[in-house]
């Protein structure tokens, strides 16, 4: 049987207690990341391309947001939220690999933060658990979106950005198909703590594959994230083509691969719907 959050009083009931601003001093990084908070941005993506030729832009540099005026991800679909409602923000990567390996990275990040927020919720059954929605979805093993990830090349170096629904009720969620971090584990969960956890994991992945590239456990450890394969999908491409199949994995550039009727199809950008029963997911 499928979860309920409809009626959750204890989440509810924290916002009586009201919200306030991250806290720096229980923010815990390693020397690898320098996190910069800000108030107020258009988007935590934009503060990084403002400087785009400036020599503070660095490996480890961390922009949060509490309030994105203009916060987007990917196809530049807008990410909207009430101020210390969610955890929004961009960080930048400077991989010594080629070039050609760097699409790996969105997929990794994604199974980073999955694996970070398990870690904190201390998921002990399947049906609990929160998982990568191909390409760039993080959501519930029923397909509720939790959020999303947004990685952009900008010449040598990538800007990734991050934004989670955390303290959200029901009424102030974007869409009916989204949920929050707060509602999906029926308890209030410190914003700071998920920021450091989700870094930590980011670091050790990311140099892992900086220094080894692909590797069996890395391909592993995504698949594991994926509520995408195995599943019914419909991909949706870039010009309106669409392809509908059974995903059966991720070659090592991160595209899917999508078993139809007369062959195996590659997908490496678009939207892929999962059927739930009589419902499809986005």
């Amino acid at each position: 049987m499928a979860k309920s959050f409809d009626t959750l009083p204890s989440v509810d009931q924290r916002n009586s207690e009201g919200l306030q601003g991250l806290n720096p001093e229980l923010i815990s990084t390693s020397a690898y990341w320098r996190v910069d908070i800000r108030d107020e941005v258009e988007s935590t993506q934009s503060e990084f391309k403002l400087s785009a030729s400036s020599d503070d832009n660095f490996e480890g540099q961390v922009i949060v947001a509490e309030y994105q005026s203009k916060g987007r991800g990917r196809l530049d679909r807008s990410f909207e939220s009430e101020k210390y409602l969610a955890l929004t923000f961009s960080f930048l990567l400077k991989p010594l690999r080629s070039q050609e390996e760097w699409s790996w990275l969105p997929l990794l990040i994604g199974s980073s933060v999955v694996e970070a927020i398990n870690q904190i919720l201390q998921n002990g059954s399947e049906r609990s658990q929160v998982l990568t929605k191909w390409p760039n979805d993080i959501v519930t093993s029923d397909g509720l979106k939790m959020g999303g990830i947004l990685v952009e090349q900008r010449d040598s170096y990538l800007i990734a950005g991050i934004g989670l629904n955390v303290h959200h009720r029901r009424e102030q969620l974007p869409v009916p198909h989204a949920i929050s971090l707060d509602l999906f584990s029926n308890r209030r969960n410190k914003r700071e703590l998920i920021l450091s956890e989700i870094l930590k994991k980011i670091e050790e992945r990311y140099l892992l594959w900086n220094s080894l590239g692909m590797t069996d456990v890395e391909k592993n450890k995504y698949q594991e994230s994926s509520l995408t394969l195995g599943r019914s999908v419909l991909a949706q491409l870039p010009g309106g083509k669409q392809i509908s199949g059974v995903a059966i994995g991720i070659d090592p550039n991160g595209s899917l691969l999508i078993q139809t009727v007369e062959k195996i199809e590659k997908v490496s950008a678009g939207d892929v719907i999962h059927a739930f029963g009589n419902t499809q997911i986005r």
